[in-house]
């Protein structure tokens, strides 16, 4: 890689770099409250002339509660997240959108904002107390930036996801009982040099007991025990065991292990569909390193009867994966509300095929009746079930009624999952069933379009979650059908999906257009239903080519074997995955909505590494504004593209010598940086360095093409 370096002198800064002025601070953070004001959004219909739509789509890492709501404070509302204009539209439990509309002779507009969460009872000090924080729950973070432009398309859509949120009722006091320790514990697993926070929790009479515990080893150690660090209040751990002691009932030693920004990575397992994730490790660090560390200095009971590990959503998953696959390790696992839809059912049962069916550990599965996830419980009960595991012996299911994907789920969850882990009871897990046969039955018009689609998708009787649906099997070519079982006394409701994995996703139609289903009831074994498809919804295939230049490798070569080359939407879920025909030529084939369009940008990227890069025109500079696709009407839209290059990763030392005229404040730290809107690659994380004098200097990685700084400084305290 090249390094380049930098010596700016005064204030002659040329194209890159223009030095504050004396008397003004280049701020990474807008304290809550402070003013910086710049007008906000119209009504786009009361305006004439063109006007630029910006969609702020934002995910959340748990539901909030259902009277509270999602805003932004920013330089748009004076940074007054109580602004009902700018509260956000929930989506999902997960997922809202605010929509804002500019006039296009303001722009471009720089905008800072902050996520917020909102409840009714906040008055005007209180407006502040849900903003977004890092991950660990504690440490700020920079306010979001963006340069709103005039696009092709009208519109700018931004994709943020938020770490976790301070508690927005304000509980900033730490809410431990008992002991909590907060360590650093190295883990040669994770990467040389690597060590992570831990929080190990022992019980108020572990000094004076002389005796030794249970160890339960849980994910996301951050909302645990403390409400001053939990996302949206926290699991009450140390409550629940402190209240056990109290009743003279056993109590353990709970390892939280905090999450970082590799969670999504290190929670997934190492599956056949996930083979680069990170869980391994992850795991191999737990069962590893920590163990060691906790077991050398802390009185613990080591054997694995004694040993559990558990987690909800993609701790949970992970979790189920620690203890299924180490069960000389763990000998019992909490997965509460595990993500399994993250895996593809043939993933998951390799998996499981491939272990010592009767060392499974004891299990204890489950979540609350309002998550999306709560149909797995009983999907992987039967997996494991049919597969030959002990499941009567040592599998529990419950469901939390009322319950949803959040810690206070997982709260009234823990104490019962973690007694009957410590018992000697049976598990609760019914494995019988009330069969059914359902018969689709296919118009000629459907069967035509089905086999005029340039694809080898499958037929699902879609029940919601594809990893659950049954396949339908070909009887002819108008009669499909597929065997179902269920629960006696409950309701299933299907829908007939024509699907391959990022190609085409088509539902059948009834007679008059509308999505055709049917919601079956299991009441007596061998019942049987018919569906009828009059024809299903009309989909375009797209057909793209993209010619890469000659010296493609040149560019990619900086990259791993798992980087992926994505004609970039906004979001990784929705962009399009061209497939590779040969070194230079990838292509799209895909089925999109007839009439619609696409907006798109050549992104290359590694997930493992963090590194990604944009494309680049002949001259080199960096190709800011999206691409755009028509899609059209007739069944088939084709285009192509003669791509130039991509952005390379380049070594970079900027040095900057501060004239000698500005008076550098003293009171304070005073931290220098370089700032930069585009592509997330402003260096806001990393401030400069004192070299010597006035001179200040930054090491880090950037891009090839045509990039812009501003250096600026910020005071602490």
């Amino acid at each position: 890689m090249k390094k380049v370096a930098f010596l700016i002198i005064g204030s002659s800064l040329f194209l890159t770099l223009s030095c504050a002025q004396e008397g003004t601070s280049s701020s990474s953070s807008i304290d809550e409250g402070e003013s910086s004001s710049t007008s906000g959004p119209v009504d786009s219909s009361e305006v004439e002339g063109e006007t630029e739509t910006l969609v702020l789509n934002v995910e959340i890492p748990e539901a909030i509660e259902d009277d509270a709501s999602i805003s932004i404070g920013s330089t748009l509302n004076n940074w007054d997240p109580s602004d009902e204009d700018y509260f956000a539209s929930k989506v999902d439990d997960t997922h809202y959108r605010l929509t804002l509309s500019f006039p296009e002779e303001r722009l471009p507009l720089e905008i800072e904002y902050k996520w917020t969460i909102q409840l009714p009872t906040y008055g005007p000090d209180d407006i502040w107390l849900g903003v977004e924080k890092a991950s660990d729950g504690v440490s700020e973070i920079d306010n979001r930036t963006l340069t709103l432009t005039p696009t092709s398309t009208g519109t700018t859509e931004v994709n943020d996801v938020v770490a976790t949120f301070r508690d927005p009722h304000g509980s900033e006091e730490p809410t431990v009982v008992g002991n909590l320790d907060i360590l650093e514990v190295e883990s040669s697993e994770l990467g040389e040099g690597s060590t992570r926070t831990i929080r190990v929790y022992t019980p108020s009479d572990y000094e004076t007991s002389g005796q030794s515990y249970p160890v339960i080893y849980m994910q996301d150690g951050q909302n645990l025990f403390d409400q001053a660090t939990s996302f949206a209040g926290e699991w009450g751990i140390d409550e629940t065991m402190e209240e056990r002691l109290a009743y003279g009932l056993e109590t353990a030693i709970v390892v939280g292990i905090d999450n970082t920004a590799d969670r999504m990575d290190e929670y997934t397992p190492p599956w056949e569909d996930t083979p680069e994730a990170k869980g391994d490790a992850y795991v191999s660090f737990i069962k590893g390193s920590l163990k060691t560390y906790v077991d050398a200095n802390y009185r613990t009971l080591k054997e694995a009867e004694n040993t559990i590990i558990g987690g909800s959503s993609m701790g949970g998953l992970i979790s189920f994966y620690a203890g299924m696959k180490y069960p000389e390790t763990f000998g019992a696992i909490l997965a509460l509300s595990p993500s399994f839809q993250i895996n593809t059912t043939e993933a998951r049962n390799a998996f499981l095929s491939s272990l010592d069916k009767e060392s499974m550990p004891r299990l204890y599965l489950a979540a609350g009746s309002e998550e999306p996830l709560e149909p797995y419980l009983d999907t992987v009960a039967m997996e494991l079930h049919t597969l030959g595991f002990p499941v009567a012996e040592r599998l529990y299911v419950a469901v939390n009624e009322g319950g949803s994907h959040n810690e206070a789920n997982w709260r009234s969850l823990f104490p019962d999952a973690y007694a009957w882990v410590r018992s000697s009871e049976g598990g609760n897990y019914d494995p019988t069933r009330v069969n059914a046969t359902a018969t689709v039955t296919l118009s000629q018009e459907a069967a035509s379009y089905l086999s005029s689609l340039e694809a080898e998708g499958t037929l699902y009787l879609f029940n919601g979650q594809l990893a659950t649906s049954p396949v339908l099997d070909k009887v002819d070519d108008l009669t499909y059908e597929a065997e179902l079982s269920g629960r006696l006394d409950t309701e299933e409701t299907y829908y007939v999906l024509y699907y391959e994995d990022t190609v085409i996703e088509t539902f059948g139609l009834d007679g008059e257009g509308a999505e055709a289903s049917y919601t079956h009831l299991f009441k007596e074994d061998g019942e049987s239903f018919a569906l009828e498809i009059a024809s299903f919804e009309k989909k375009e295939l797209l057909d793209y080519t993209i010619n890469m230049p000659a010296n493609i490798g040149e560019y990619f070569s900086f990259f791993g074997e798992g980087a992926t080359f994505v004609l970039y939407t906004g979001s990784l879920a929705s962009s399009l995955y061209p497939t590779k025909e040969s070194d230079t030529v990838y292509k799209v084939h895909t089925y999109l909505e007839p009439g619609t369009s696409v907006a798109f940008m050549f992104l290359y990227f590694d997930n493992a590494t963090g590194l990604e890069a944009y494309e680049i025109d002949e001259e080199g500079r960096l190709v800011e504004d999206p691409h755009l696709i028509e899609l059209g009407t007739s069944g088939k839209t084709e285009g192509s593209y003669d791509l130039a290059g991509f952005q390379l990763p380049i070594d970079l030392t900027v040095e900057v010598t501060i004239q000698e005229d500005f008076e550098i404040p003293t009171e304070g730290a005073f931290l220098p940086g370089l700032y930069n809107g585009i592509f997330g690659t402003s260096y806001r994380d990393s401030p400069m360095t004192l070299k010597e004098g006035r001179t200040y200097t930054l090491s880090t990685t950037a891009y090839s093409g045509l990039v812009y700084f501003t250096f600026g400084y910020c005071t602490g305290p």
